[in-house]
């Protein structure tokens, strides 16, 4: 009979019990900016039913104008609120981009306040700590 190699056969059973306990700790951070902007006639698009206000229209809560091309975007998990004439406008109704905000509506006078309000989260931090107590019994037969 030729050679071969001999091994040792166990059998490990083991069983853990315990518990393992975590804590969360999250800060949201709603980061808030708003702007104000005034609708002139030259911002209405009666034929494609529009209302198209530049950047440069409008102004922060401090009354600085907002320099071409630098309202917020929109960030992951943000939003942004449109008033017109202080009533809350639907979301689908408005398109905004850091050049220019598009309102889906002709019927806006000359004169209404439209105001933007920006909510970012981007701030928002989550810590987690877990702390085990486990037990494991293991038992080893042959």
């Amino acid at each position: 009979m030729p050679p071969s190699l001999i091994k040792h056969f166990l059998v490990v059973t083991s069983t853990v019990s315990g518990t393992v306990d975590t804590t969360t700790v999250t800060a949201v951070d709603d980061a808030v900016t708003r702007f104000s902007a005034t609708v002139t006639s030259a911002m209405i698009d009666a034929g494609a039913g529009t209302v198209t206000i530049p950047a440069e229209s409008f102004f922060d809560d401090a009354g600085d104008a907002v320099p071409t091309g630098s309202l917020p975007v929109v960030s992951a998990g943000g939003y942004v609120n449109v008033y017109v004439n202080g009533m809350l406008q639907q979301g689908a109704l408005t398109t905004t981009s850091p050049t220019t905000v598009v309102i889906a509506s002709a019927d806006i006078v000359p004169g209404t306040p439209v105001i933007l309000e920006f909510h970012s989260y981007d701030g928002t931090t989550s810590t987690s700590t877990s702390v085990p107590s486990l037990i494991v019994n293991s038992t080893i037969t042959s």
